[in-house]
């Protein structure tokens, strides 16, 4: 049995992504000032860079972090900034008075007052230091501890600066002393310390001895005052965005993400957005988990977006892929879409392809006519620039364009003994065509005589390679339950889709099972070369069926194609 092949352009050609995040020459603006966030415990507090624009007129400084199983009982600091780049902030409501954004937040309880917290943001050692600014503090709860554990991440220290002037600045925090208490140890225990004489403390197996959650320990530089909701993203050009096209009934685009691009990263997902200035409803705004899978000796994240409608192949997707690092969102940004992967294609040595991508081409162009999308700008409107392949697969094009009303075969199938006949069958024969959409499927409606019962039942669909009209081997077979039953006009009615580019002759049996898998209906045999040559004969067809012509022509033109570039 032949395998089901699908045609995959594993020409991967998209290796740079398109970054949205490049910076002009003059990398440092009149307007932009770089804050560096810093730390003598990198282990706990990564380093961070943010810029922010100086007519935010503030930028807040927060290190957050979380410790799943401690309680914190103490801790001592000094922060450090530049006086040249940054001033604090002393209006009320922000660092001060209402304690909103107090500095130690792990120190508030739900009245906003602070306990066992003291801060000096004038210590006399810095007082006439024209160059460094610094903030000192302290905090201690031996009784009850502060709770660092809500299963979230919380800002330790988290301070509102005004900004003065464009141009880098570095806010560091030493952490001298940081005690914490299990949960579940007694008040009178000593405490266990993360930093102590400014060093992080380690256990016996290397460990911090203190756990604590890394995607929710880090620091982050952003404008403003304090946001408690506030997830840092930074652009990273080391993750480029790889894509590849399945061709089939259905066009599949799957973008791919290098493993090793993403390494100390969880959590990656892609978004699919496009907006249509035409009509909104057509609008994608889609998240994609992706799987892990090798190609070659490479690993990557696999994305896979099903949602290209043949009229759509024009459309470009805003393409982003984001990872979790240390608490960060780390991302990228690259514009993908079918068009581009085919044009860019033809600039390929392999000039195999070139009959493929031309009839998709044509495909796509007769779908946007029909379906009225940007008709106007058909998709094959480049094809003036590439070679002419013309009489590539010419005797085949000529044979659809000569398909007779004897092509034409949907209906009950008679006389092939694989399949039952029925005089007065339980279900009956409903019609069966094609649906055009985000997918292309066949749908087979069907009569269920008085009852409206259909529990137990299912449809078993069995598509056949076409050896010149007759079945020939088994491609694929698919049992559909009755919970996938779709209903219209007074008819139930089921989609097959499962279909590939080359197969668009193939025959597909539609056959209606009882709950012990016995007949109870006639079989149905459907293709898409034998609606295409129905709706060729159609008597004195609409403007609207001619052009349904061309693109279910297209359709085999392009099957044809698929064919042959696969060898079958």
């Amino acid at each position: 049995m032949k395998k089901i092949i699908s045609v995959l352009l594993c020409v991967i050609l998209a290796f740079s992504s398109v970054s949205l995040f490049a910076v002009s020459a003059s990398a440092v603006e009149d307007d932009k000032l770089t804050v560096n966030v810093t730390s003598n415990v990198p282990e706990l507090f990564h380093d961070s860079s943010s810029e922010v624009s100086l007519s935010e007129g503030t930028v807040t400084v927060t290190y957050w972090f979380n410790t799943p199983d401690y309680d914190m009982l103490d801790a001592q600091f000094v922060l450090t900034y530049e006086r040249e780049f940054l001033k604090y902030n002393d209006d009320y409501g922000v660092n001060r008075s209402n304690r909103k954004s107090l500095i130690i937040r792990s120190a508030l309880d739900d009245s906003g007052l602070t306990d066992g917290v003291t801060v000096n943001t004038n210590p006399d050692s810095y007082k006439d230091n024209t160059v460094t600014g610094a903030i000192k503090g302290n905090c201690t709860n031996a009784q009850n501890g502060y709770d660092t554990r809500e299963n979230a991440r919380k800002a330790f220290i988290s301070v509102t600066f005004n900004t003065l002037k464009a141009g880098e600045t570095t806010v560091h925090l030493d952490l001298v002393v940081m005690g914490f208490r299990h949960k579940d140890s007694p008040k009178s225990s000593e405490p266990v310390f993360l930093v102590k004489g400014s060093n992080l403390i380690k256990d016996s197996n290397n460990n911090p001895a203190v756990p604590f959650v890394t995607d929710d320990s880090y620091t982050a530089a952003y404008a403003g005052t304090f946001n408690e909701k506030y997830i840092p993203a930074v652009p990273d050009e080391n993750i480029r965005i790889l894509s590849s096209l399945t061709l089939s009934l259905n066009l599949t685009m799957t973008f791919y993400v290098k493993k090793d691009s993403l390494t100390g990263m969880t959590d990656p997902y892609i978004t699919v957005v496009y907006t249509d200035s035409e009509d909104p409803e057509l609008d994608v705004n889609k998240t994609i988990y992706g799987e892990e899978v090798t190609k070659g000796e490479t690993d990557y994240y696999a994305f896979v977006y099903k949602g290209v409608n043949p009229q759509r192949m024009q459309d470009t997707y805003t393409v982003t892929v984001y990872a979790n690092k240390n608490g960060i969102i780390h991302y990228n940004t690259a514009q993908k879409g079918v068009s581009s992967y085919i044009y860019g294609g033809f600039g390929h040595d392999d000039v195999s392809w070139y009959p493929i991508y031309v009839d998709l081409l044509n495909y796509g162009s007769a779908a946007q006519i029909y379906k009225g999308y940007h008709a106007d700008s058909p998709i094959n409107a480049g094809l003036v620039n590439v070679p002419d392949i013309s009489g590539v697969v010419a005797d085949e094009k000529a044979k659809i364009e000569n398909l007779t009303a004897t092509d034409y075969y949907n209906g009950i199938v008679e006389g092939d003994s694989d399949f039952q006949v029925f005089e007065k069958p339980l279900v009956t024969y409903g019609g069966v065509n094609l649906a055009f959409g985000t997918v292309i499927a066949m749908n087979y409606y069907f009569i269920i005589g008085d009852s409206d019962n259909i529990d137990g039942m299912k449809v078993r669909v069995s598509q056949y390679s076409n050896n010149n009209g007759e079945k020939d081997e088994l491609m694929n077979e698919e049992i559909i339950t009755s919970d996938h039953f779709l209903t219209k006009n007074n008819k139930y009615y089921v989609s097959y889709s499962a279909m590939n580019a080359h197969q668009m002759n193939d025959l597909v049996y539609f056959t209606v099972l009882d709950s012990n898998n016995n007949p109870i209906s006639n079989t149905t045999r459907f293709s898409v070369e034998s609606e295409v040559a129905y709706r060729m004969h159609t008597a004195n067809p609409s403007e609207e069926i001619s052009q349904l012509i061309d693109v279910e022509k297209a359709i085999l033109v392009y099957g044809n194609s698929a064919k042959e570039m696969i060898g079958e």
